[in-house]
Parts: structure tokens; C-alpha cells; sequence
């Protein structure tokens, strides 16, 4: 995590940078318009990324792409990008977590793309930000000005082991998506009868754990229509009715489980280190989890005989519409890069459905222009997952995201360790976020 002073150091050099950054990021690089820098995807996907590359280059068999293995910003981790930025060696693109977006571009890492569409497109910036899923566009825009392009998105949903669920002799007609979202009373009546424990009261087996994989607080409460951040007040909204009604619900599901005894079952039947087919899940331990396309991906491809079944999210009220939220990747462009038509070229290339079509197809995740989700240029096992961005949105994109999502951690490890309720951990979650957020607060 980039400390606060970091990024006020870097704030007050922004100004510099943009004066001189521009004459210093051709330093050590070939001076040729065909040339970009791209720091990308990880090792494990490089060759996706690849594959794009080799598609753009039939196209343009003049383009030169020197690609680094630089790990993608996730939660706040731009030290990398800090640095090269400061000493004028920015690379010309960089792919990074969208949700990190805003926070960079209000710093001044990151240059807004507005003024390249203009120079480099035929198509207007209106244009070119009606190709991509709004919440996607939302996410990379600060102060109306658009500071990337998405790639990749993903949405969460509850997958349920029916292999396991029908052995245990449960009747789960409540979770099959053709009767709707299932509702919390229905998942915890599945949950409970699949819940077995041990002589000594140790779990054996658990129906469903909130705080699994992607269950989180935010999960729930997003999905109870809680707000985190009132834009007009320019405030996080951490005592919010429903966020603090989902907190509750929260601590009451801790109380339930007895966040020990769940420790020591996730202890027991999935080790830290643990193989990917090792998991409570896999294994029929654990009957239902909220998962995005890559969790479900260790299910597809390493325990390949296991039934598994998809549904939505659970709601409080049958008939209440399900939601659920996204995270993903982008594009974006630091500041000083190398901008030229190749680089814009290259990145529509890249986060549009020729480039999206290429690599999706290679790992799991969902598209987030909306003519490669039109042509589901997707594995096909995940298509709920794509049917479910429909009832989508993003976490709040402000300049001090990532210490709201730390903030948010901080809640639900308090009260699963039962050192604050629901309201004092919420209440000093707001005392924490809102003094770091005043600054980019705009009279």
C-alpha cells in the first residue's frame, strides 16, 4: 500500500512532472512512433497478452512492443509506477486494477486519455466511452475526464456443490436460478442441514461461510442497497442505515459460526499453501460460496467430476432483485508516457473485442466492451457470470479507495474478533477515511 505521504509527495511533484516528464521518458528508448512499453500481465498470462500482440501485428506488422512482467496494480500497490513515473522511465501503457484508477489520476500518475482520443481518433471521447460497460467507464473517470480503457470485469454469484448437497439427502430446489434469487432464509435452511460437526464440536462440514472467498461485508451490503460515498457532500457514508443494518447481519452470522470454530475448519480442510484442488469446497466440505469466473476456474480445471450448479446472490425478501458487484482491469496511461497514434491504436486494440476475444478465451474473465460480451467472446461455463453484470456496479471510485476498502477489512475483522460492534467499528472507519479525503474535496 503507497503511503499517504507518498502520495502527497508525488501530488506536489505533479506539476513537475508534467512540465518535464515528457523529455525524460524517452530516456533509454528507441525514438520511433512504432515503439510502445507495456507493462502488462502477469508471467502466468503472458502468453494472452502475446497472442493479442501477434493479432495487432498482422495488422500493423510495423508495430514494436517491448512488454515488462510488472506486476498489475491490485489495492493500492503503484510503487513501481511511482517510481519510474519520478525518474522520467513511465512505461507508455500500464495495465493496473481499475478500482486503483481514480486514486492515481487524482494524484497525478496518470495522464487522462480525453485529449489522445482527440488527437489520435476519428471517433468522439462520447463515442469511444459508449463501447464499454458504463460501470467499467465510471470506474476510470475523475472529474470528467477518462483516465483508461477497461479490459477485463468479473461479477460474483454463489456456486453450490450439488454432488455434495445431494449425498447429504438436501432438497436444494431453492438455489436452481429458474426460481430466483434464493433468499438468506432459504441458503441458511440448506446450510444448516448440510452443517455436521465432531465428538469434540469441531465443524466437519459447513453450509456456507459469508466471509468465504468473495463474501465480504461490502458483498452484503451492496447487495442490501448500502451506499458508501455521497458525491455531492463529498463524504464516505460508512453509518449509512443499510451498511450498518448489513453490519449487524454480519456480526449476527459470526455469532452464528463462531468465527473460531469456522477458523480452524478453513484451518483443517484448506492449509494456507494448499494445492488448488484442495479446497473446502472441492472437496465437499463446504456446500455453497460466492466466487467470481477465476475461483470457479480451479474447479473447472482441477476437479473436473465435481456438480456444481450457479445461482445469484441471496436476497433478503423472495421476489427482491438481485445484485452483485465487479472488479477488473484496465489500461491506462502514466504520466510522461511516449504517446503516439501506434500506442492509442494499440490499446483500443487491446481492451475492445479483437483483443478481449483473443485472451479471454485463455483464462477466466468476462469482457468489458459491450460487442465482445454481445458476442460472448467468453468461456462458455461462465456465461452466468456475464448474465449477471446486468445487475452490476462498481466499489467507489474516489481518491481514497483503497483506505474505504482497507477501512472496510478493519470493520469485518473487528467484529468477527468481537472487539467492536457493529456502529463503533463503522464510526471509526468514517473518522479514519473522511480527514484523508477532505483534500480532494472541491469547494
Amino acid at each position: 500500500m503507497v503511503s499517504r505521504r507518498d502520495f502527497l509527495r508525488l501530488s506536489l511533484g505533479a506539476t513537475v512532472l508534467g512540465a518535464g516528464a515528457l523529455s525524460l521518458a524517452g530516456c533509454g528508448r528507441p525514438a520511433d512512433a512504432n515503439y510502445v512499453d507495456l507493462w502488462g500481465l502477469w508471467a502466468n498470462d503472458l502468453p494472452s497478452q502475446q497472442a493479442i500482440i501477434n493479432k495487432f501485428k498482422k495488422i500493423h506488422p510495423e508495430f514494436k512492443v517491448k512488454q515488462s512482467q510488472v506486476p498489475a496494480s491490485t489495492q493500492g500497490d503503484a510503487s513501481a509506477v511511482i517510481t519510474a513515473v519520478r525518474s522520467g522511465t513511465a512505461p507508455d501503457l500500464w495495465l493496473l486494477d481499475r478500482f486503483t484508477t481514480v486514486q492515481y489520476a487524482a494524484i497525478g500518475l496518470l495522464e487522462p486519455i480525453d485529449p489522445i482520443i482527440k488527437q489520435y481518433d476519428s471517433q468522439s471521447v462520447k463515442e469511444i466511452r459508449d463501447q464499454w460497460l458504463d460501470f467499467t467507464i465510471n470506474e476510470m473517470t475523475y472529474r470528467d475526464q477518462l483516465y483508461g480503457l477497461p479490459f477485463t470485469t468479473d461479477s460474483r454469484v454463489l456456486v453450490y456443490n450439488k454432488g455434495a448437497l445431494r449425498k447429504a439427502g438436501i432438497d436444494f430446489s431453492a438455489l436452481d436460478p429458474k426460481n430466483g434469487a434464493p433468499t438468506f432464509d432459504e441458503v441458511w435452511d440448506i446450510a444448516d442441514q448440510f452443517t455436521k460437526t465432531d465428538a469434540k464440536g469441531n465443524y466437519t462440514a459447513l453450509g456456507f461461510i459469508p466471509w468465504e472467498d468473495q463474501g465480504s461485508l461490502y458483498t452484503w451490503a451492496n447487495n442490501n442497497g448500502a451506499t458508501f460515498y455521497d458525491d455531492g457532500a463529498c463524504s464516505v457514508t460508512m453509518l449509512d442505515p443499510k451498511l450498518v443494518e448489513s453490519a449487524k447481519d454480519f456480526a449476527a452470522w459470526v455469532k452464528k459460526l463462531d468465527y473460531k470454530k469456522v477458523d480452524t475448519f478453513a484451518a483443517t480442510y484448506e492449509p494456507p499453501n494448499h494445492p488448488p484442488a484442495q479446497s473446502a469446497f472441492n472437496g465437499g466440505r463446504l456446500a455453497m460460496q460466492v466466487m467470481v469466473p477465476s475461483s470457479l476456474s480451479t474447479v473447472l480445471n482441477y476437479v473436473k467430476d465435481l456438480e456444481f450448479g450457479i445461482t445469484s446472490l441471496p436476497v433478503k425478501k423472495k421476489g427482491d432483485k438481485p445484485k452483485t458487484w465487479s472488479g477488473g482491469f484496465g489500461l491506462c496511461v502514466p504520466k510522461g508516457a511516449h504517446k503516439s497514434k501506434m500506442m492509442w491504436d494499440f490499446m483500443k486494440f487491446y481492451c475492445s473485442e479483437p483483443g478481449e476475444s483473443t485472451a479471454l478465451q485463455r483464462y477466466f474473465a468476462l469482457p468489458a466492451s459491450k460487442k465482445a460480451l454481445e458476442r460472448k467472446a467468453y468461456p462458455k461455463s461462465i456465461e452466468f457470470f456475464a448474465d449477471a453484470l446486468a445487475l452490476s456496479s462498481h466499489r467507489p471510485a474516489i481518491p481514497v479507495g483503497n483506505l474505504l476498502w482497507d477501512s472496510l477489512g478493519a470493520v469485518t475483522s473487528s467484529i468477527q474478533q468481537g472487539s467492536a460492534t457493529p456502529e463503533q467499528a463503522l464510526e471509526t472507519a468514517q473518522k479514519r477515511i473522511q480527514p484523508q479525503l477532505q483534500p480532494y474535496c472541491v469547494a
